[in-house]
């Protein structure tokens, strides 16, 4: 077998398993496989969107019409328009690499318009997630990460969590299994606990993994050489939509 060969029998491998949580979910909820593949394909073309991508060129990298490419900008728009709680976490992010002004901003995010920025940059300051700093006569952004553990009540804002949870899996994924970089780190432990104990667990992530965390940001301030880096941790009962869906037949 060719590296060619080998290459794609690897690309289709892991794209197969990073389909499976979403069509695992899928079949207990026993969604139609022509709703699965129309939430694909406005995903493939959200992603290609938020790269800055023209029209014309994500219709070539995704294979289709100009036509097919304005149907799912159409659905995405009357579907799936929560650009403004996205682009907040993507700029929270950008900022955790260091301060950046507005026009630094806005040029690193050339898909989302200035009034836009400008607007989701008000709202995090309001929200004290950023604060302005005045550096050398311009005003800086910076991210507040001391109080930046949000607890998120409604539907919407759990599943921008979920997005931001699925934007590290996949930076993982790629990076240890396509370019082997060893920064990028990922273990699955499965283990059993009492009932009362699961706070433990949540006690241990507010008081020593946070903490640990705040204390490494906080030595990076002026180190141009700092990795910015994106962590997940989550944990929930082993095989439990298996276990529920039995429960319900």
């Amino acid at each position: 077998m060719s590296d060619d060969q080998n290459i794609n029998e690897l690309r289709n491998r892991v794209i197969y398993a990073l389909f499976s949580p979403a069509a695992k979910i899928s079949q207990s909820f026993k969604i139609p496989l022509s709703n699965l593949k129309e939430l694909m394909e406005v995903a493939y073309f959200h992603e290609t969107k938020k790269s800055g991508l023209k029209m014309k060129e994500v219709a070539k990298v995704m294979d289709v019409s100009m036509s097919k490419v304005a149907l799912l900008s159409r659905a995405l728009k009357k579907n799936f328009s929560t650009e403004n709680v996205d682009l907040a976490r993507r700029i929270e992010f950008m900022l955790w690499s260091g301060a950046m002004t507005s026009a630094k901003i806005k040029q690193v995010l050339p898909d989302a318009s200035a009034e836009e920025i400008n607007s989701t940059l008000l709202e995090l300051v309001q929200e004290k997630k950023l604060r302005k700093e005045r550096r050398d006569q311009v005003f800086h952004y910076v991210l507040n990460i001391d109080v930046d553990r949000r607890v998120w009540d409604s539907w919407l804002a759990k599943v921008d969590g979920l997005n931001n949870v699925l934007r590290t899996v996949a930076d993982a994924v790629y990076a240890r299994f396509f370019e082997n970089d060893e920064r990028a780190f990922a273990r699955t432990l499965s283990f059993r606990v009492m009932p009362a104990d699961i706070e433990k667990l949540r006690a241990f992530y507010e008081k020593e993994l946070f903490k640990l965390i705040v204390e490494l940001d906080a030595k990076t301030e002026g180190e141009e050489d700092a990795i910015p880096l994106s962590l997940s941790l989550f944990w929930a009962p082993y095989n439990f939509i298996e276990e529920k869906d039995k429960e319900e037949k």
